[in-house]
């Protein structure tokens, strides 16, 4: 049974901080490919899965316990009490397809780094009456995830996603941190280029579409271009408020989503910051298959003075698994959370590294890795003459590696 996202997918509003707590809820459950459920713009407790699971994409009155542990900060739904269903006005269906409008028969499209993508939606009037689009906001939503930073002095690095529309950043009980940005596009033009790295915008717009008599289908593509690396989940949701009556929820609205797809843009060559290169590759001699296999991960000096960093340790052996996010041919992630969290580790090792050196760790992925990438924790410091010259905080990401023979760029050119 496919999955559905919703979030919150309201115009982020003036003040930064919101008080958010128990009540009635708008929205859609679902559970995305990193394996994390959400309710609106709610996380929601993973206990909960049994109980909601069955009402997948399904547009829902929720009366929810909501724990939020900080404000500003995001929130997590501990309990459950009534649901009603709500009525879906219409019917939205995306796939992805060439330039020319063909269909491409997959729901997980991977191409190269700033590549384009399209995507094709349809839309069916559900009523009985006639529904003019331009009175119902449509968003294009794409969603990324990766560890988050935390503290004082952290930074992201290389984090093409950090300019975009919302982030939302939960801390798990087990103290592993994750962090969801969404990019939301309001159509105007409704078969417009999106340019992702350009990021979500924040108007509140209606698209100039067409009338829809009862019964009839609309469909358009939506050509996306300078994709950043990264693996992504790609959706369509039309706003249809106007259309049901919503019995005062604590949001004044109701969406209906399109099915979910996924979208990997791929790097190809390692990443580098502040003097300290970071990659990852098959062990040679191995050939790619659907099993198990040795990855390397790399680290090495390309700055002009001596680094030192840390390398996580799991039971005193140097680890970099937990750093590393592994997916199966499907695009689902796999394997431990990615936790930066070092008090959960149990410690790290400091690595030096002398002007152009480079050290070797070996990684075993978990079983049924097609696809991985390292994402680093650069907690170190550069240091000349022995003395500490200045903190550095923040993510490396490694290329991306393709472990599995089932997979291959999709020509979405």
């Amino acid at each position: 049974m496919p999955l559905f996202i919703s979030i919150s997918l309201t115009p982020p509003t003036e003040s930064p901080a919101e008080d958010i707590g128990s009540g009635r809820y708008s929205g859609t459950y679902f559970i995305d490919r990193w394996g994390q459920g959400s309710f609106d713009f709610l996380f929601v407790d993973p206990v909960l899965d049994k109980q909601l699971r069955s009402q997948a994409g399904i547009p829902l009155l929720m009366d929810a316990k909501v724990e939020q542990r900080t404000n500003p900060g995001s929130a997590i739904i501990r309990g459950v009490g009534k649901v009603a269903k709500l009525p879906r006005s219409v019917q939205l269906k995306i796939t992805w397809c060439d330039v020319k409008g063909g269909d491409i028969d997959t729901r997980m499209l991977r191409i190269r780094s700033g590549s384009r993508a399209n995507l094709k939606v349809e839309l069916t009037n559900l009523t009985e009456k006639q529904i003019d689009l331009k009175d119902h906001p449509i968003i294009l939503a794409i969603r990324e995830h990766h560890p988050c930073s935390s503290g004082k002095g952290e930074k992201y690095d290389n984090d093409p996603l950090g300019f975009w529309s919302q982030r939302e950043t939960y801390e798990l009980d087990s103290g592993e941190s994750w962090c969801f940005v969404d990019a939301l596009f309001f159509l105007k033009e409704l078969d417009a280029a999106i340019k992702l790295k350009d990021g979500g915008a924040r108007v509140y717009r209606t698209p100039a579409g067409p009338k829809l008599n009862s019964g009839t289908t609309f469909a358009w593509s939506i050509p996306i271009t300078a994709i950043p690396t990264n693996e992504y989940e790609v959706w369509v949701a039309f706003d249809q408020s106007r259309l049901v009556d919503i019995a005062n929820p604590k949001q004044q609205r109701s969406e209906v989503f399109s099915n979910v797809l996924r979208l990997d843009s791929l790097s190809e060559k390692p990443n580098e910051w502040d003097g300290l290169q970071v990659g990852l590759s098959q062990t040679p001699s191995e050939t790619k298959s659907t099993l198990t296999s040795t990855l390397t991960a790399s680290f090495k000096n390309v700055s002009k003075e001596k680094i030192s960093f840390f390398v996580p340790q799991v039971n005193g052996e140097t680890d970099s698994s937990r750093d590393t996010l592994f997916y199966d041919v499907s695009g689902t992630r796999i394997g431990p959370l990615v936790n930066q969290n070092r008090r959960t580790l149990g410690g790290a090792s400091e690595i030096e590294l002398a002007r152009g050196e480079e050290r070797l760790f070996k990684i075993a992925p978990p079983a049924d890795t097609a696809i991985a990438r390292l994402a680093f924790y650069n907690n170190r410091f550069r240091s000349k003459a022995n003395e500490i010259k200045g903190v550095k905080y923040g993510y490396i990401f490694s290329q991306h590696v393709i472990v599995s023979d089932q997979i291959h760029f999709d020509a979405a050119e």
